[in-house]
């Protein structure tokens, strides 16, 4: 299965970095899935569960507060307070 790079970050340090198959997460309009190859995205998140799968097929969860959602080139860069 195809993979991107994703970054989790909050102000004060970085949750994780690491290539995964999948991101969920809910935006303040709606719930929304990343997938590798996806179209160039910017969204504001709301405060919810992150759902992500790591290439060994592995899901991981955590809470995040609301924040920002970047998509670009192969990689995903999640900001959240």
């Amino acid at each position: 299965m195809k993979s991107f790079t994703l970054e989790i970050k909050t102000p004060e340090k970085s949750l994780l970095l690491d290539r995964v198959t999948g991101l969920q997460a809910q935006a303040v309009d709606g719930g929304l899935e990343v997938l590798a190859g996806h179209a160039n995205l910017a969204a504001i998140m709301a405060p919810g569960r992150i759902k992500y799968r790591l290439e060994s097929g592995e899901e991981k969860t955590l809470d995040g507060g609301p924040g920002f959602l970047i998509v670009e080139k192969g990689s995903a860069h999640l900001f959240i307070r």
